[in-house]
C-alpha cells in the first residue's frame, strides 16, 4: 500500500487487515524527521517493511513477539523484503518459491527447529536481533530500536490492583481494530479467549462474533457458548477440516507457510495419531498468549534449566555428527544467555526463532484457525510480551494480574468456570504469600471450579465437528505413505547419516506397514517420535521442492 507516508509491505496473513486506505496502519503512523513513527502498535502477527516516499530509506520490523527474529533480504533493485523465515524472505526477494537450500544445511533442519547461531545461507539476507528493527540506506543495513512504543518498568512491589489496571489499559488499547470492523473470536474455554473477550467489552466492542470448533455436547463448547452469551456476542460452532493425507498435507503446508510455520503443535493431542480427529476434539485455543515467561525458569535450578532447554532445542533422534554445530551454538547460547535466562520475559514458544521451525503437516488447519481471528486474537501478543518484560516477573505474568484485569474490564465474565483448567491461585485459595503481592481472589472460588477436568473430549458421530479430507486416510496408511515418501526422496542418502539407527529402523517398519518398535513406549515419547518423523517428511518435501 503506497501513499504520502510511503509504501508498506506485509508478509504474513494476519496483518493484512491493517492495510486499509482510510484506517489501519497509516492511521496510526507518521513521519518524524524522515523516520517512521507510530502512535501505537500496529498489532497483528506479521512482518513489515516500509519504504520512504522518496525511496531513500527502508525499515523492516516484525509484530510477532519481539523474541522472534525478523529476517530482511535486499534485492538487486535496492529494496528489501521482511519476513520471519530466512528462506521465505530470500525467495520473496528474488521472486522465486523454488529456491533449494544447500544440502550441508539439512542436518540443522533435522536437529533443531531453532538455529541459535542466527545464520542464514543467503548472502542478501540478514537477521535483525530480537526486539529491534533495521533501516536500509546506501545499500547497507543499520540496526535500530523496535518502532513499537516501550512500556516503562513496573516495580515488583507495585500493588496488584495497579498492575491489573495497567494490563487492562494495555489490552483495551491493543484491541483498537475491533472498534473499526467486526471482530471474530475463537472462543475456547480457556484464559486467553476469556481475557480477550473482556478486553473487547472494556473497549466497548458490542458486535463481535464468537465461534468454537466443537459442539454443545462438549464441556468446552458449553463454556464457550456461556461466555459468549454473557458478553452479548453472537456464537456458532464451526466445522474444522483436518488434512490426513501426508502428501496432500505436505503440499498445503508448503503452499501456506513454506513448510516452516510453527504449526501450533500444542493445539493437538499428539498422544494419538492425527487420525484421532475422526473421533476426538482437541482444539483448545492457542495458549501461551498471556503467560509471558518460560515455565523452565520456575525451578531456578541451573542443571534442570540447561537440560530442559537442550531437550527443547536439540532433537534426541539425530546423530552426534548431525547435531555437532547446533550443540556448539547451544553451548554458546547458554553461556551468553544463562545469566539473564531466569528472568526471560518470554514464553518458551517465543524463544529466539532464528531459522526454520520444521513442524507438522497439520499446520494449515491452525493457519486457518488463526486467520479466523486475525482482528482480535494475535494482535495482543506483542504488547503482552512487552508488559511481561516490564514486570520483570520471576516466571511469567501472574494469573492474579490477568484475573484482576478481567474483573476490571468485564466482571461478569470473571467467575464463569474455565474448561479443562483452573486459575493457579484457585488451587490454594487461602494462600496470600505471593512474590509480587499478598492479595488473592478468594471470592468466587466455588463458582470458578472447572466443570470438566480433561480437554480431550470424545465425540460421537454425527456430532463430530471435525471434517477429514476427502481421502479419509487412516493412521497406519498415513505413517506408511509418509515413510515411503522419505525413503523415496532424492535426499534420503543425505538424511540417513543424520538420524539414529532406531529411527532409521522405524522408518523402514512404517514403510513396510509393519508394527512399530515404539508402540510400548510412553505416550510422550511416541509423541516426540511422531513429531520428528513429520519434521523429516517436511524437510524432504522442501528439498524436493514439491509446491
Amino acid at each position: 500500500m503506497s501513499g504520502e507516508k510511503g509504501t508498506f509491505l506485509c508478509s504474513n496473513y494476519a496483518g493484512r487487515g491493517l492495510l486499509t486506505l482510510t484506517g489501519g496502519i497509516k492511521h496510526i503512523s507518521r513521519i518524524d524527521g524522515g523516520r517512521l513513527a507510530f502512535d501505537r502498535s500496529p498489532g497483528g502477527v506479521a512482518s513489515w517493511a516500509w519504504i520512504a516516499p522518496d525511496a531513500d530509506t527502508a525499515m523492516a520490523w516484525s509484530t510477532i513477539p519481539p523474541a522472534i527474529t525478523t529476517f530482511i533480504a535486499k534485492n538487486r533493485d535496492g529494496f528489501c523484503v521482511a519476513g520471519n523465515r530466512p528462506r521465505l524472505t530470500h525467495a520473496a526477494s528474488i521472486l522465486s518459491k523454488g529456491y533449494r537450500p544447500s544440502l550441508d544445511y539439512l542436518p540443522k533442519y533435522l536437529t533443531s527447529g531453532f538455529a541459535l547461531d542466527g545464520q542464514t545461507s543467503y548472502a542478501n539476507t540478514i537477521a535483525i536481533p530480537s526486539g529491534n528493527s533495521a533501516t536500509l540506506r546506501d545499500g547497507g543495513y543499520r540496526i535500530t530500536e523496535h518502532p513499537t512504543p516501550k512500556i516503562d518498568p513496573i516495580p515488583q512491589d507495585r500493588p496488584l490492583d495497579e498492575k491489573a489496571e495497567a494490563l487492562a489499559a494495555l489490552l483495551r488499547e491493543a484491541c483498537w481494530p475491533a472498534t473499526r470492523t467486526q471482530a471474530g473470536i475463537f472462543m475456547s474455554g480457556g484464559k486467553d479467549s476469556r481475557t480477550m473477550t473482556a478486553a473487547l467489552l472494556g473497549e466497548g466492542v458490542k458486535n463481535a462474533l464468537a465461534f468454537n470448533f466443537g459442539n454443545d455436547t462438549t464441556g468446552e463448547g458449553q463454556i464457550a457458548r456461556e461466555v459468549s452469551s454473557a458478553a452479548g456476542y453472537g456464537f456458532e460452532f464451526r466445522p474444522q477440516p483436518i488434512v490426513t493425507d501426508p502428501l496432500n498435507g505436505l503440499a498445503l503446508a508448503l503452499q501456506n507457510s513454506d513448510g516452516l510455520g510453527s504449526g501450533f503443535a500444542h493445539q493437538y493431542n499428539y498422544r494419538y495419531d492425527l487420525a484421532f480427529a475422526s473421533g476426538r476434539s482437541s482444539f483448545h485455543g492457542h495458549g501461551h498468549l498471556l503467560r509471558g515467561g518460560s515455565a523452565r525458569t520456575m525451578k531456578r535450578d541451573p542443571a534442570f534449566m540447561a537440560a530442559a532447554n537442550r531437550s527443547w532445542i536439540v532433537s534426541a533422534y539425530v546423530t552426534e555428527t548431525a547435531s555437532e554445530s547446533t550443540e556448539r551454538a547451544f553451548a554458546t547460547y547458554m553461556r551468553d544467555r544463562f545469566p539473564s535466562l531466569a528472568k526471560e520475559p518470554l514464553d518458551a514458544l517465543f524463544y529466539p526463532n532464528r531459522d526454520y521451525r520444521l513442524g507438522l503437516f497439520s499446520a494449515t488447519s491452525s493457519l486457518d484457525l488463526t486467520a479466523q481471528t486475525l482482528m482480535c486474537y494475535p494482535l495482543l501478543d506483542e504488547r503482552v510480551a512487552q508488559f511481561a518484560g516490564a514486570l520483570h516477573a520471576f516466571d511469567r505474568i501472574s494469573e492474579r494480574v490477568v484475573f484482576g484485569a478481567i474483573k476490571k474490564l468485564a466482571p461478569l465474565l470473571a467467575n464463569i468456570p474455565l474448561f479443562g483448567e483452573i486459575w493457579r491461585f484457585d488451587r490454594d485459595p487461602d494462600r496470600t504469600d505471593f512474590p509480587d503481592s499478598d492479595h488473592n481472589f478468594q471470592d468466587g472460588h466455588e463458582a470458578r471450579k472447572p466443570r470438566q477436568a480433561d480437554k480431550f473430549t470424545n465425540l460421537t458421530a454425527p456430532q463430530n465437528s471435525l471434517l477429514l479430507d476427502a481421502d479419509q486416510v487412516g493412521a497406519a496408511r498415513r505413517k506408511r505413505e509418509s515413510a515411503q515418501f522419505i525413503l523415496d526422496s532424492s535426499v534420503w542418502r543425505d538424511i540417513m547419516p543424520s538420524i539414529t539407527p532406531d529411527i532409521h529402523a522405524e522408518l523402514w517398519l512404517r514403510a513396510l506397514g509393519r508394527p512399530s518398535d515404539h508402540s510400548s513406549k510412553h505416550p510422550n515419547e511416541r509423541f516426540a517420535i511422531n513429531q520428528f518423523m513429520d519434521r523429516v517428511a517436511v524437510a524432504a518435501a522442501i528439498y524436493e521442492v514439491r509446491w
